[in-house]
């Protein structure tokens, strides 16, 4: 066992751990036991938790461990034990909370706080130390059954992070028990489904809520009255509505933070329940509740025409937001433009914290390809006559519902993202393009352009680029002009370690495997096997089978971020990665280590000596951090 560091100011931790080690030594025989090492790292303190399986051959040893190593647990301070839990997996959390009441509190605490509901079909880590908690949703009866007063309490965020109609009566379960908990209960959590399926059949939570707590009184005659309305959805953070007329007739609530729309039709509710549609618009509510909200998320086109239209109806003066994420659309019905000066007097662009802008132009004929890159250009401009910066720390610029028209893409990321207009800017998502096909060297992102300029951003620390694997990779051959070969070469062919030969052979292999089967991409790692790979394999692209291959496999990686990408286009956001996990595909492994070794790691370097802040590069599902 390494030795215990401490310093006085844990407020006598150090000492506490030193005893609890000194007492474990004395034990021939424990269940993984907990040892504590503090350390202090750039002065900062943590705690790592290490265990070993050991057998008790009587239950005299499993009560003098209990005597002399429990209380020395339930001494430690608690900022100690939240340390411990903090760092343990999730399996060993819940061993950590039969303890003491004191670290049930805390491993609740974790359990709970942030639970993400995710698709059956994903792979949740066995030794998952996340923030947050992973709930398949076949899991969900289970977890509704015992979700109580007492641990629901503990929840902060509910996630929900499916993409299929068939949980849906899963969710119109959980719908009902957070009902039914909150006739007792005014504990105030956010409920954020970016499951655009399961909404369109179990509606969002807080339409549930509201439907389900009017009461109509009914005359002789037929008329009905509004008699009775509870206000359950003021427990919510945040509101998801499919139509403006929901936020209208909605309570005035304190404590919403975020407002979502998301309008496919103009004439979405024209089915709806009449008795609903009894309910007169509240406009001071609405006036009270645009106060309050701090986060706005149009999720498409209609949302910000009809949002646009319902501010200047109710005279609402420029809303003061630190969230803000707008869907537009340059086209014939229903335009909804990105226009700089309608938007400007909306919205606080440069006092905003966090942007995105989910854009698109299908009349580009009409506009030269100019309407988003003039957006740009107009907004950056009337900073300079101004002499203000923008405050934006974090910006996402997605590519909406559009296969091609990537002309206006490529001027918007060479010259205004990565620009000093944004020196404040932290963290930036790309998501370009829908497809996995490069669009060639002409519409492909100038890499070495955008490298050369990213001194401009001092303070950047997150890069996600979505579509790397598209947009980006033709510009490989300009970071390295001293090689030969193409952007393919350099991706998978230059480094000679032996696992990268292995996975350049099996490749070779698949691809021709591939190509005997027609190109139905039935192929895994699993069916080849390489027992002497050349040292000298280069994987040779002039041949069609060995490009379609590297295509099919760049289009793996693309699902690696299947979660974020499939509601991209609906009710997800890119900036909410965090709520948004990987998924595991085992038989790209190898693949991705190549593309690492390759090149990838060599351009992680190059940014991050231009960088000093660098935490994270994200290459279209392939992530580096700093000091891994």
């Amino acid at each position: 066992m390494r030795r215990i560091h401490h310093q006085s100011c844990l407020c006598g931790s150090g000492v506490i751990a030193k005893r609890l080690e000194n007492n474990v030594r004395g034990c021939c025989y424990f269940p993984k036991l907990l040892f504590l090492r503090l350390f202090s790292f750039h002065n900062k303190f943590f705690v790592d938790l290490f265990t070993r399986k050991r057998h008790f051959p009587s239950d005299l040893c499993k009560n003098e461990l209990r005597n002399r190593i429990y209380p020395m647990i339930c001494d430690l301070p608690y900022n100690v034990l939240n340390r411990i839990v903090r760092f343990s997996d999730r399996n060993d959390r819940i061993k950590l909370a039969g303890l003491n009441r004191e670290l049930n509190h805390i491993v609740c605490t974790w359990l709970y706080n942030t639970i993400i509901i995710v698709d059956n079909d994903h792979e949740i880590p066995h030794l998952d130390s996340a923030i947050h908690t992973l709930l398949r949703a076949c899991d969900l009866p289970h977890f509704i059954k015992c979700l109580n007063r007492r641990n629901f309490e503990f929840i902060d965020k509910l996630v929900v992070n499916t993409h299929s109609s068939e949980h849906s009566a899963a969710f119109s379960q959980l719908y009902h028990k957070l009902s039914e908990i909150w006739s007792s209960s005014d504990h105030v959590i956010s409920f954020l489904n970016y499951d655009i399926l399961s909404l369109r059949v179990t509606d969002s939570l807080n339409n549930y809520l509201e439907l389900n707590s009017i009461q109509f009184a009914e005359y002789d005659d037929g008329d009905c009255i509004l008699a009775k309305k509870s206000h359950k959805i003021q427990n919510l953070r945040n509101w998801f509505m499919f139509d403006i007329l929901d936020f209208l007739v909605a309570p005035a609530s304190e404590d919403l933070q975020r407002l979502g729309l998301y309008i496919e039709s103009n004439h979405y509710q024209a089915n709806a329940d009449e008795g609903f549609t009894i309910e007169k618009p509240n406009f001071d509510n609405a006036k009270r509740n645009l106060a309050h909200i701090s986060e706005l998320f149009l999720h498409s086109a209609l949302a910000f025409v009809n949002f646009l239209a319902l501010i200047r109806e109710l005279k609402i003066p420029q809303l003061q937001l630190r969230r803000l994420s707008l869907t537009s659309t340059h086209r014939l019905r229903n335009d909804a433009i990105l226009n700089f000066s309608q938007i400007i007097n909306q919205f606080d662009l440069n006092n905003l914290e966090e942007l995105e802008l989910k854009i698109s132009c299908a009349r580009h004929h009409e506009c030269r390809d100019l309407c988003m890159i003039r957006f740009f250009a107009e907004w950056k401009s009337y900073n300079q006559m101004r002499n203000i910066d923008t405050n934006i720390r974090k910006l996402s610029l997605v590519h909406h519902k559009s296969l091609t028209e990537t002309a206006q893409f490529k001027e918007i990321v060479e010259n205004f993202v990565f620009d000093s207009h944004f020196s404040n800017i932290r963290e930036i998502y790309l998501n370009l393009s829908n497809t996995v096909r490069s669009p060639g060297p002409q519409l492909s992102i100038d890499l070495a352009k955008v490298v050369n300029k990213l001194h401009m951003l001092p303070e950047l620390e997150v890069l996600h680029i979505s579509s790397f694997m598209s947009e980006w990779m033709c510009g490989l051959p300009q970071l390295f002009p001293d090689l030969s070969g193409s952007y393919r070469d350099i991706l998978v062919n230059r480094c000679p370690c032996k696992d990268c030969n292995v996975a350049r052979s099996s490749f070779v292999e698949l691809a021709d495997l591939d190509k005997a089967k027609n190109y139905s991409h039935k192929v895994a790692w699993s069916d080849v096997q390489i027992l002497s790979p050349s040292l000298d394999l280069l994987i040779d692209f002039s041949k069609p089978e060995n490009v379609k291959f590297l295509q099919y496999i760049t289009s793996l990686m693309k699902q690696l971020e299947l979660i974020m990408e499939r509601n991209l286009t609906s009710s997800g956001t890119m900036l909410d990665m965090k709520y948004m996990p990987i998924s595991l595909n085992p038989d790209i492994e190898p693949f991705i280590k190549l593309m690492r070794h390759s090149c990838l790691k060599d351009i992680f370097q190059l940014i991050s000596n231009q960088l000093s802040n660098l935490k994270q590069i994200n290459f279209g599902g392939i992530v580096f951090a700093a000091g891994s």
